[in-house]
């Protein structure tokens, strides 16, 4: 019997544009070969909303890096794993679309906590 690979997920329109962004000027990961979706390191500047009433915003931040799964972010406070938070390329005219994704980690580093979030709802 024939076995088929599994299909590859499409990716959301908004994700698609912060990679874009992301891939004009960032380097991809050298581990691409270990990883289900290549990561691209690039420092865009991003505005973030946690949907938490303690914390208001949006929030200016910087991206570490993107894939097409998820990305990571540095943040003042920790953030609670399976919070879920909202993100987009910070322009000056407000033109790109949130995108909803939901925190999987975050560790404490030297500009904050870097915080991985995911684009997609996690498995409970």
């Amino acid at each position: 019997m024939f076995h088929q690979p599994p299909s590859r997920k499409r990716i959301r329109p908004e994700v698609e544009l912060l990679l874009d962004s992301a891939r004009s000027t960032g380097e991809s990961d050298s581990y691409a070969g270990k990883r289900a979706s290549s990561r691209i390191t690039e420092a865009l500047q991003l505005e973030v909303k946690i949907d938490q009433p303690r914390q208001p915003g949006p929030h200016a931040t910087t991206m570490q890096n993107i894939s097409e799964t998820g990305c990571a972010f540095w943040f003042r406070n920790k953030l609670d794993r399976g919070a879920k938070v909202f993100i987009r390329e910070f322009t000056g005219d407000s033109s790109m679309p949130w995108i909803e994704a939901f925190v999987a980690r975050s560790t404490q580093g030297l500009k904050g906590y870097l915080v991985g979030v995911r684009f997609e709802r996690p498995e409970c």
